[in-house]
């Protein structure tokens, strides 16, 4: 977010401006998944803490699946919506007009963002904060040049079984997507970033998928057959 609100501030004020609109909306929209997110927690972490390991995955599986539907609706909502939205920010037709070239971003991406998010509220649901806390900071290292000299803070925990493989993925995600918008930005402005940041969030998606399905951590014995 940081690298592409960058690039986006080279473009000029105008697309700046359209960008920071794009921006906000599709964080306020994004973020309504939290909600879902939460409550699969809460879901999870109770079953999990029971050993109810067969109502746990049950308690999986529906969670993705309405975070999947809800996100499709989100972005069906605001494909029809985003333009009155957008007047909420301002009238100026120079900034209007630039904002409408990101509104396949701000809804395509919605159903990976309802995906991205819920996967965050199940790795709290089974207490799975070591992995949510380094692959955040191995997420940042790509695009924090400054955040080499902490890396071998992390090593040791990094290196810890199950841990690697999903943890790669998620510096794989930072740095492809970091890589892409440094690329794509100045060749194609803000088009660029959007592409950027949505390959962000699918890889994001991804690596949630990854880590659920790993049996690796606690996620070891949601998946097994003891009850």
């Amino acid at each position: 977010m940081t690298l592409s609100t960058s690039l986006a501030a080279r473009e000029g004020p105008v697309p700046m401006a359209a960008y920071e609109i794009c921006l906000q909306v599709w964080l306020t929209i994004s973020l309504l998944n939290d909600a879902l997110a939460l409550a699969g927690q809460a879901l999870l972490a109770s079953e999990y803490a029971k050993g109810n390991y067969k109502q746990a995955r049950m308690v999986l599986y529906r969670v993705l699946q309405v975070g999947g539907v809800t996100g499709v609706v989100l972005a069906a909502s605001l494909f029809v919506g985003f333009e009155s939205l957008s007047l909420l920010f301002t009238d100026d037709p120079a900034v209007l007009d630039v904002t409408r070239s990101g509104v396949w971003f701000v809804t395509i991406s919605q159903p990976v963002n309802a995906i991205a998010f819920v996967a965050d509220g199940l790795y709290y649901g089974v207490s799975d904060f070591a992995y949510a806390a380094y692959s955040t900071v191995l997420i940042l290292i790509p695009t924090l040049s400054r955040s080499r000299s902490y890396y071998h803070v992390y090593i040791a925990q990094l290196c810890r079984p199950n841990h690697v493989e999903s943890m790669l993925f998620q510096f794989f995600a930072g740095v492809v997507s970091s890589v892409f918008l440094l690329v794509a930005a100045p060749k194609f402005g803000l088009g660029g970033i959007w592409a950027g940041l949505t390959l962000f969030m699918s890889l994001r998606a991804i690596a949630g998928f990854w880590r659920v399905g790993s049996k690796g951590g606690p996620w070891e014995v949601i998946w097994s057959e003891k009850e």
